[in-house]
């Protein structure tokens, strides 16, 4: 009577991961009480992460000459210093993000007046220079403001902004108008970011 083949040799070296396929190549069966095959057992290590992702770049791009076209009207009515910088950018509407172009100004209340007085300010600078307001970026607060215009191809969001200063001390949990403030003691931020891609 023919023996069956011996599990060593039905099996390559290549190991257990190959016995299915070894099992199957065998010219005897394999007798059931000895089976040749078991199931291999559901991983239990936690798989490998993926590489990380690098962050994509946003589809804005900084709309540098624009803004620089600005600056000097800007200090002309502010009578302040303007900087300007390349700063990362979100857009308040569609979330899209990528870099614009931003002139800063600051001050405090001792050389601005009101939120509303330096917004219109920066409205006639706009306006004068060929800028419509987008009223889709209108915006208003306590602390801030800010209008939307637009110039072609390019978006310019101005805001005016203020904060107390530390030495104020307003209590956190009472609304800023009932925090009584020196006009040195308002920290104004003044701001237009120009941007392409909306």
């Amino acid at each position: 009577m023919f023996k069956p083949r011996s599990f060593a040799q039905c099996c390559s070296l290549l190991g257990l991961l190959l016995v299915v396929a070894l099992v199957a190549a065998c010219d005897a069966p394999v007798a059931p009480a000895e089976p040749t095959h078991v199931a291999a057992p559901a991983p239990t290590q936690t798989p490998l992460p993926m590489p990380p992702q690098l962050p994509v770049e946003g589809e804005l791009t900084p709309a540098a000459e624009a803004a620089q076209a600005l600056e000097p009207a800007i200090f002309k009515a502010l009578g302040v210093e303007v900087t300007g910088a390349e700063v990362p950018f979100m857009d308040p509407l569609t979330d899209k993000t990528g870099t614009c172009y931003e002139l800063v100004a600051t001050g405090t209340g001792e050389l601005f007046e009101s939120m509303d007085v330096v917004m219109d300010a920066l409205d006639l600078v706009l306006t004068s220079h060929g800028w419509t307001e987008d009223a889709m970026y209108v915006a208003d607060g306590p602390t801030g403001t800010a209008r939307g215009y637009r110039q072609g191809d390019v978006l310019a969001i101005a805001a005016v902004g203020w904060r107390p200063s530390p030495d104020a001390n307003c209590p956190e949990d009472e609304p800023i108008f009932e925090c009584e403030l020196t006009p040195e003691q308002q920290l104004y931020t003044i701001s237009i970011q120009a941007v392409q891609g909306l």
